[in-house]
């Protein structure tokens, strides 16, 4: 049978486990508002200057995602993004960014010169840049932190 499996607290629904999968809270029955995805993981990322062959000797990366909202954790160091000119861009993250302006990141990156620079991403792309203008140099380390929905 399809029956929910409540879960209540003082004289009131506190959590609903909906018959075809995900959680609601405090009374809600709207399955569009179900948590139904839960993960951690990592994954091997990349950043390189757009179009370029990076050389990093470490790439990590860590996400948590939670419905469609995924965060990441990128480290890459001890290398370069290639070829300087153009914008940083991150590649090998773990789910598609769903292109509704949803991108969110901060992060630094260091150059030859070991000067830390700061910047975030374009919405609509995995792409860096600082006050509105690229990122015009080869970065020798990269960590940022992104936040973006999915398409799953």
């Amino acid at each position: 049978t399809n029956h929910p499996m409540a879960f209540y607290a003082n004289n009131g629904e506190r959590m609903r486990i909906l018959p075809a999968g995900g959680l609601t809270f405090n009374g809600d029955t709207a399955a569009a508002n179900a948590l139904d995805d839960y993960e951690y993981g990592t994954f091997t990322p990349n950043v390189l200057n757009n179009g370029s062959t990076s050389t990093w000797n470490s790439k990590t990366g860590q996400y948590l995602k939670v419905g469609s909202l995924v965060n990441v954790w990128v480290m890459c160091d001890a290398g370069n993004s290639g070829t300087a000119g153009t914008v940083l861009e991150v590649t090998g993250l773990p789910f598609t960014n769903n292109n509704s302006n949803s991108v969110m990141t901060t992060g630094i990156w260091g150059t030859n010169s070991t000067t830390a620079r700061t910047g975030n991403v374009m919405l609509n792309t995995n792409r860096f840049y600082t006050g509105g203008t690229a990122v015009t140099e080869q970065a020798t380390f990269v960590s940022l932190q992104m936040t973006y929905y999915s398409t799953a």
